[in-house]
């Protein structure tokens, strides 16, 4: 993640979603705008592969909250 970005852009971080010791999301807000930056989500770290409905109830947990959501 490039902070200094992220500060340029005028983004919160209202959360740190972890799913598991490897992947996780982090999700910003800018007055009704929610944006979701994935972190490995699609790599496979041991035997083990990313259960995308842990993503679903994350997201579906802000859609409704937002005028606008990116992911």
């Amino acid at each position: 993640m490039d902070n200094d970005k992220i500060g340029a852009l005028n983004l919160r971080l209202i959360e740190d979603y972890l799913y598991d010791d490897g992947h996780h999301s982090y999700v910003y807000e800018r007055d009704n705008i929610c944006i979701i930056v994935d972190d490995n989500l699609c790599k496979q770290i041991g035997d083990h592969i990313f259960d995308y409905s842990k993503y679903c109830e994350m997201q579906n947990k802000y859609v409704n909250r937002y005028d606008l959501l990116e992911g």
